[in-house]
């Protein structure tokens, strides 16, 4: 007799192997250990010319597409997703890294028997208004968040990133929900011995992720045996790319390496003492767990989810930037409190960010 396999849904605007983003790579993740517990995995993305492949496997897991449309008006796709979602008849639908799906997800699934929604929150900014200049932005904006507050109270389950994320949930719609973290799997090897005076920045180059802040770092401490790595998608809407390429033409210490496969940003963090972030905000960075799964600390300019760099040591906040170049200089010129730091983080994340731990969590709320 044949037991039919227990079925999970990701639908997200993008899937990772098409546009490398953190809540595409989590899902990726999440996707590959679902698999190997026996789980049948479908992917609903978003395909936005006739170039991309409507439907394919690939590692395992089963994409499907939908028409690219706006953030605002991304409820509009609910006919679309209808007939695909009757042929996965999932067990489980999980939205993450757009809010807009939600609304369309749940109509949808409430015709499906047994299924369950979870919607996971991949950015702080998802729980807070978005201020929109244009009249027309800012209306279609608030009838979007009418559909997702209104779809928010009636699913299965909420999935945090935080306990900001958890408190922001309560303040503005009163809600409860289960903190996940982020994961990684874990490395094949720690490198221990093997890392230089390397200090890396990663992110794609948003203004709010401030770039400039890690060139201005590199050019305070030239004179010091330090490598400043940036690595980083560029988009077309500034100029910061150039920004980092006249860094590497003026800085002997700097290097801009551009965007790179996940894989290669991984090895080069393994070869790295310390990771930097300058964002304004993130949610729970997929650089930070990346650094940590391989002993590296984190110095972040502002940036800290839920105290943890500070209250386990596995890194420091600096709050201004004359400040984190004296946190670069105290790790880096001092091994023993490095190597402590170090440990720290490998410890912090055997414990708490391994992608099976994860799973763990999110199969048992099922």
């Amino acid at each position: 007799m044949n037991t039919r396999k227990k079925v999970f849904c990701f639908i997200l605007p993008s899937y990772f192997k098409e546009d490398k983003g953190g809540a595409e790579l989590q899902c990726y993740y999440l996707a590959q250990e679902l698999i190997s517990r026996d789980w049948e995995v479908h992917y609903i993305r978003e395909h936005c010319d006739n170039n991309y492949k409507k439907d394919y496997m690939d590692d395992g897991i089963r994409i499907h597409g939908i028409r690219k449309i706006r953030d605002e008006l991304r409820w509009m796709n609910i006919n679309q997703l209808a007939p695909i979602m009757n042929t996965i008849d999932a067990d489980c639908w999980y939205c993450r890294a757009t809010i807009s799906y939600l609304y369309p997800v749940l109509k949808n699934a409430r015709k499906i028997e047994g299924s369950k929604v979870i919607w996971s929150c991949c950015h702080d900014k998802e729980l807070k208004t978005i201020r929109q200049k244009k009249i027309i932005l800012k209306l279609l904006y608030k009838f979007n968040e009418a559909l997702f507050k209104n779809a928010l109270q009636k699913i299965d389950t909420i999935v945090l990133q935080t306990n900001h994320q958890k408190n922001l949930l309560r303040v503005k719609y009163k809600l409860s929900g289960t903190i996940i973290y982020n994961a990684h799997p874990r490395p094949k090897s720690y490198n221990s011995n093997e890392k230089q005076n390397t200090i890396v920045w990663i992110g794609r180059l948003q203004p709010w992720k401030h770039p400039e802040i890690f060139v201005q770092i590199a050019e305070q401490l030239e004179t010091k045996p330090y490598k400043f790595v940036a690595i980083g998608k560029p988009l077309k809407n500034n100029d910061l790319k150039n920004l980092l390429i006249d860094a590497q033409k003026k800085l002997s210490n700097f290097e801009y390496k551009g965007e790179l496969e996940n894989s290669h940003v991984c090895q080069i963090i393994s070869e790295a003492k310390l990771l930097i972030c300058t964002s304004d905000h993130e949610g729970f960075s997929n650089t930070f767990i990346e650094a940590w799964a391989r002993g590296v600390p984190v110095i972040s300019l502002r940036v800290d989810p839920d105290n943890l760099l500070q209250e386990k040591k596995i890194g420091l906040l600096s709050n201004s930037i004359e400040q984190l170049c004296i946190d670069i200089d105290l790790l880096l010129q001092n091994p023993e409190m490095w190597s402590k730091f170090s440990m720290n983080c490998i410890h912090f994340f055997e414990t708490h960010l391994t992608i099976n731990k994860a799973v763990d969590k999110l199969e048992y709320i099922l």
